[in-house]
């Protein structure tokens, strides 16, 4: 069984809950459980999401995943170092890092080394900043570590 988690953060688009939904269709047509879904924040507990809903979450910890997907708000805050540390630390064992929407810009904040990231988000052209000399690619759809 693969583990998927959604790192999310305070004020989340609750778009991003929708990604677990390819894998949960997996689940429900395979018969058996194939991936086991996570709702992944940095203290865990009850996290409220862009229309004022409470989704319960896990702390970020030492588990493994196969699949992280972050997701954010609509604004876009900076990361927190907790958050950077914990994505810097999942990309070493983490087969797939990738993001929902403005997930992207955390995981911007979050490169380093070689690894790019790329995007075609509208909003790219005023987040360019806040990555200082990293190079950044409009190409794909959502951030990828490649």
């Amino acid at each position: 069984m693969r583990k998927i988690g959604l790192f999310v953060f305070p004020g989340f688009q609750v778009m991003s809950l929708g990604t677990l939904s390819a894998f949960e269709v997996a689940n429900k047509r395979s018969g058996k459980i194939l991936y086991d879904l996570q709702v992944l924040s940095e203290k865990g507990g009850l996290l409220r999401n862009s229309i004022g809903i409470d989704v319960s979450t896990k702390a970020i910890g030492d588990d493994e995943f196969d699949t992280i997907l972050v997701g954010s708000g609509i604004e876009v805050l900076p990361t927190s170092p907790a958050a950077a540390s914990y994505l810097r630390q999942a990309a070493k064992s983490t087969r797939r890092l990738a993001s929902v929407c403005l997930g992207a810009f955390v995981l911007g904040d979050c490169r380093s080394g070689s690894r790019s990231a790329r995007s075609t988000w509208t909003r790219f052209s005023s987040q360019t900043g806040r990555f200082g000399r990293r190079r950044a690619c409009l190409q794909e759809l959502i951030w990828l570590w490649v």
